[in-house]
């Protein structure tokens, strides 16, 4: 992934400032070192508990390097046998990208 513009990975959450706002991290830094790269505010809004919801949020987004590396690697199988998949992960791929999606 070294043609890619986002902070390598693999990314993890942490806490820093209290479970209601984690923060997607770079694997492997002290806590000194850390560059916050994405936070998932989970205080409740309206009496709704967002919490759930957004830890969720925060554990896809905190796997996302590795699923752009997973679909990268099986781009080939699925170009040959499966031309919908295929299609459909160029879309993804290129979304992520920040590319204009058709």
């Amino acid at each position: 992934m070294s043609d890619t513009k986002w902070t390598p990975g693999p990314w993890t959450i942490e806490t820093p400032m209290g479970d209601e706002n984690p923060w997607i991290v770079e694997v492997g830094k002290s806590t000194h070192e850390w560059h916050c790269l994405a936070m998932v505010p989970c205080e409740e809004e309206d009496d709704v508990d967002v919490a759930p919801e957004a830890r969720a949020n925060a554990f896809l987004i905190a796997a996302a390097p590795e699923l752009y590396a997973a679909l990268m690697q099986v781009l080939p199988a699925l170009k040959t046998e499966w031309p919908k998949a295929y299609s459909d992960a160029m879309r993804a791929l290129a979304k992520a990208r920040g590319e204009e999606v058709v």
